[in-house]
């Protein structure tokens, strides 16, 4: 199951949009590793909406910055092929 890692800095308007970007597409096996990216908005209620509709999606917590996200998803995510998509 391939996991597609979203990083989500203050982005609550557009992460749902970007979840069901992924939950919309016909391959069904896969995980969502969210990383919040130390956001000071309402994203973490976002994203605990959404772990609670799907139990493949999943949330990390990371300190700012882009690259720190990023290697903390890989360092979770389990799979051959990764797939990186920004929450904007």
């Amino acid at each position: 199951n391939p996991p597609i890692i979203i990083l989500a800095y203050n982005p609550p308007a557009t992460l749902k949009r970007a979840v069901q970007s992924v939950l919309n597409q016909t391959l069904n096996d896969f995980e969502i590793l969210i990383v919040n990216n130390g956001s000071t908005d309402q994203t973490a209620a976002v994203m605990s909406h959404l772990v609670q509709a799907d139990p493949r999606i999943h949330i990390l917590q990371s300190m700012k910055g882009r690259s720190r996200a990023r290697n903390q998803g890989l360092t979770k995510a389990q799979g051959t092929f990764i797939q990186f998509l920004d929450a904007d």
